[in-house]
């Protein structure tokens, strides 16, 4: 920018929104709600001010309904961990405002929540999520506050559904795939998958830890959650395909069987069947 007061508050605009999303954030994953309003109340607040100082109307209207929505909460702080994707989606529009783009937002609190909450997988989403090679499924958030996710895997198709009967598109798979799910949705997801939700690699997003499943959050880095999904997905791969190179094994072997028997081969019967045998203590051990 030519202007230095212009880059001056390039940059501590771009920290005031970094300062929010971090808090909101934070927020989600059940910091004291009251601590994240004022910090990100402070923040919309002040970048609103300096907006106006520097005439920067788009960006000083944006901000004035963004913090008047905002503040509704204000007596109702404990209500704002429901709205975090909102107010992540308005930091994002506030930085393409920045850039000089012009972002269409909808500023309508009650409009937007309901979007998020029916989090619609079309039946667009879903042709392209079966025909992915290795898709990724983040069930318990929309694609604002699994942004962290998103950002982690660059090369990797991330869809996002907010509850665990969006799944069905799941279970009519044929592959493994690497579903994350939000701690609190953990049970209802192995539930509703049934049997199903040992054929893909599940990954929990949250800070208990779990006897079954590997944990993973915003503090261990995005690093850690591209090696935990190469390492595990390489695995159940290996074993779906495993497993159905056995049960391909047994259905054909059924076929044969009475072949086998009329062509009096029944010595290459039974080396078949105690072959198979061992592959499938083999399956089992490895299912464990």
């Amino acid at each position: 920018m030519d202007n230095p007061l212009l880059a001056e508050f390039s940059v501590e605009a771009g920290e005031l929104l970094d300062e929010s999303e971090d808090a909101l954030l934070e927020l989600d994953k059940g910091k004291d709600p009251q601590e994240c309003y004022n910090l990100v109340f402070r923040c919309f607040h002040s970048l609103k001010g300096s907006a106006g100082m520097m005439g920067l109307d788009d960006m000083q209207k944006h901000m004035h309904l963004v913090e008047d929505r905002f503040q509704s909460y204000s007596d109702k702080v404990e209500d704002l961990k429901g709205m975090v994707d909102y107010f992540l989606m308005s930091i994002d529009v506030a930085r393409e405002i920045m850039k000089g783009n012009a972002v269409e937002f909808d500023y309508r609190v009650d409009q937007v929540f309901e979007k998020e909450e029916q989090d619609e997988f079309d039946e667009l989403s879903r042709d392209l999520f079966k025909r992915m090679e290795l898709p990724i499924l983040v069930v318990g958030s929309g694609k604002a506050s699994a942004k962290s996710i998103i950002e982690s895997l660059p090369n990797k198709e991330v869809f996002c559904v907010a509850t665990a009967n969006k799944l069905d598109a799941v279970k009519e798979l044929s592959k493994p795939i690497t579903i994350i799910v939000k701690e609190e949705h953990l049970t209802s997801v192995t539930s509703y998958l049934e049997d199903k939700s040992d054929e893909h690699t599940l990954i929990v997003w949250g800070e208990k830890a779990h006897d079954k499943f590997l944990v993973w959050n915003e503090a261990m880095g995005g690093d850690a959650l591209r090696i935990i999904i190469e390492t595990l997905s390489e695995n159940r791969v290996l074993k779906f395909a495993y497993n159905k190179a056995v049960m391909l094994l047994l259905y054909q072997l059924s076929d044969i069987e009475d072949f086998l028997i009329e062509k009096k081969k029944a010595h290459i019967l039974k080396t078949l069947k105690v072959e198979i045998k061992e592959l499938m203590e083999i399956k089992a051990k490895v299912r464990k």
